[in-house]
């Protein structure tokens, strides 16, 4: 399985980014191959998550008709998207309450981060 997570935010400016990061990077221990910000390729992958609000879900039903995407943390920005997303991912159960009514595949994900790391980041910007 090649699982895809596409974002341009950076994992220093965004909390539930970082966390996906870590998240997925465990895979990689489980024999997954997670690929990271590989835009416009996705003929390739099984799955393919976006952060929220920047999905391209019409590129990637045409390239990739039996790829599932995903998008997380959606925001007012993929109302249409979430409507043609397989599934989405959010963070809280007010979220997952608003989003059900675009889309019934909801998965519930608490983002919360490596405590260990968030200190050291924030040692080495002091």
């Amino acid at each position: 399985m090649k699982i895809l997570f596409n974002t341009r935010y950076r994992t220093d400016q965004n909390m539930v980014v970082r966390v996906y990061y870590e998240t997925l990077t465990h895979f990689k221990h489980m024999g997954i191959q997670v690929f990271f910000n590989d835009w416009g390729n996705y003929k390739n992958y099984d799955i393919i998550l976006f952060y929220t609000g920047e999905s391209e879900i019409g590129k990637i039903r045409s390239s990739n008709p039996n790829a599932r995407i995903g998008i997380i943390d959606p925001s007012p920005k993929n109302l249409k998207e979430a409507q043609i997303s397989d599934f989405l991912i959010v963070c809280s159960m007010e979220q997952r309450d608003f989003w059900l009514k675009y889309n019934k595949n909801i998965f519930f994900n608490l983002a919360i981060p490596n405590i260990k790391k968030v200190a050291d980041i924030k040692k080495r910007s002091s």
